[in-house]
């Protein structure tokens, strides 16, 4: 299961980045200020870029549903290999998604949750184009409001800068359960951070 999934990702991958001319701009503008960069597919603008993060948003409609597929990427200091723990891991997460994305109602904004109503976060670590990475897969929730979906976080060693490089994609789908295909496209694009 594990080789199929991963000839899967990286077909997606291939068949995603085969014209890399409409993205290759955000690709350097990320690797130039933050050391990593990751290619962002045409279909996905830039919404949000001060102080070293980007936030990138895909907009469409599924079965006569809207669906929000987002990308963030930012990069922070590397302190010790406590960095990598979930807590860690979560912690920065939510510090971040608090400050970009807030929800219609005020003074909600969105926030990791360990609801028993969904699966449990899984976490693994493994090298990713040369780098130590760790990914987590878990469940985000606009607090205050009964908004949720599931996000995928990857967190990229850059020992020579001693920081830490964060990838993330996080998907909205109202009223469909199925989000595994966008989640492997998140995961295809993931492939991409050198």
């Amino acid at each position: 299961v594990s080789s199929l999934m991963s000839y899967e990702l990286e077909d997606q991958k291939d068949k995603l980045f085969r014209d890399t001319s409409s993205n290759d701009r955000y690709f350097d503008m990320i690797s130039k200020e933050l050391g990593l960069g990751v290619q962002i597919p045409g279909m996905f603008t830039l919404k949000h870029h001060a102080a070293g993060t980007y936030w990138f948003e895909y907009d469409a409609v599924e079965n006569e549903m809207p669906k929000t597929i987002a990308l963030i990427v930012h990069a922070y200091p590397y302190r010790d290999t406590s960095d990598f723990t979930y807590t860690s891991i979560r912690t920065v997460r939510d510090t971040v998604s608090k400050y970009l994305i807030r929800g219609e109602v005020p003074g909600s904004y969105m926030g990791t949750t360990a609801s028993v109503f969904y699966p449990p976060a899984f976490r693994e670590t493994f090298m990713l184009n040369g780098h130590y990475c760790t990914r987590i897969r878990g469940w985000w929730t606009i607090r205050g409001m009964s908004m949720a979906g599931p996000f995928i976080r990857y967190v990229v060693h850059m020992p020579e800068r001693n920081m830490l490089f964060a990838f993330e994609g996080f998907v909205y789908k109202p009223n469909l359960n199925t989000k595994e295909r966008d989640l492997r496209l998140i995961e295809s694009i993931a492939l991409t951070i050198r």
